[in-house]
């Protein structure tokens, strides 16, 4: 009995095996290949420029006190304006996160033992605006609030992928046209693409200022600038 069910078992093996053999062979023979033979190699690169329309802004507020308490209380009113001045510009909850919070103590080294004088307490939240026209403005509502500090502002874009597959696009269109170029000054045609790889040194040029306050009742004057996205691929044609 147990022989049987073996030779069942088998059989049944070789069938599948057969049948997955077949498969593999009708699909092989569905995808068109290219000869390699001699092959030419070329890189192309390509760039998009774009207008930014996200701004990432670092704003914070620092405040000094004879005890951590104070500090931290004098800090948390001052933040609490600040985050009420933002929401009122029409910023989302989801748009305004605290950054880092930190507290120090302050030395007085004029004798030859440091000694705690006081306590600074640093704030810092991250703001998302998704209206760049409003930067200068939102700057210039905190400040008024109570906001003292202020990091470097991040422009992005919202379409980053959209903008690096162009990129991608005018890179093949680069390398097509390179690859061509250089079949014909060596005599050469092209008889179909090899391979095509995306490069591993893609890059995104965000565009970035760094601010510092001279006024708390005036907006602050931005210049955006502009992003750039670039590609690189790489084509490898079969020519003869």
């Amino acid at each position: 009995m147990n022989k049987n069910l073996l030779i069942v078992v088998i059989a049944i093996l070789i069938i599948v095996g057969i049948a997955l053999c077949a498969y593999m062979i009708i699909n092989t023979n569905d995808v068109p290949s290219v000869d390699a033979g001699t092959t030419l190699a070329v890189v192309g690169e390509g760039s998009v420029s774009a207008v930014p329309d996200t701004a990432t802004l670092n704003i914070g507020v620092t405040t000094i006190g004879d005890t951590a308490s104070n500090a931290q209380s004098q800090n948390s009113a001052d933040m609490d304006n600040v985050i009420s001045a933002l929401k009122a510009m029409g910023i989302a909850d989801e748009d305004i996160t605290t950054a880092s919070y930190s507290i120090y103590p302050q030395y007085d080294y004029t004798t030859s033992v440091g000694v705690i004088v006081g306590y600074e307490v640093y704030n810092t939240l991250s703001v998302v605006l998704h209206d760049i026209n409003t930067v200068g403005d939102v700057l210039g509502a905190a400040t008024a609030a109570g906001a003292n500090t202020a990091g470097s502002i991040d422009f992005s874009s919202s379409k980053a992928d959209e903008l690096y597959n162009q990129a991608l696009t005018e890179a093949y269109a680069a390398a097509k046209e390179k690859g061509q170029a250089m079949a014909d000054a060596a005599g050469m045609k092209i008889k179909g693409l090899v391979s095509l790889s995306e490069g591993a040194d893609y890059s995104a040029v965000y565009a970035k200022t760094t601010m510092s306050y001279a006024s708390a009742d005036a907006s602050v004057p931005i210049q955006t600038g502009q992003l750039t996205f670039t590609a690189n691929v790489t084509a490898v044609y079969s020519v003869k």
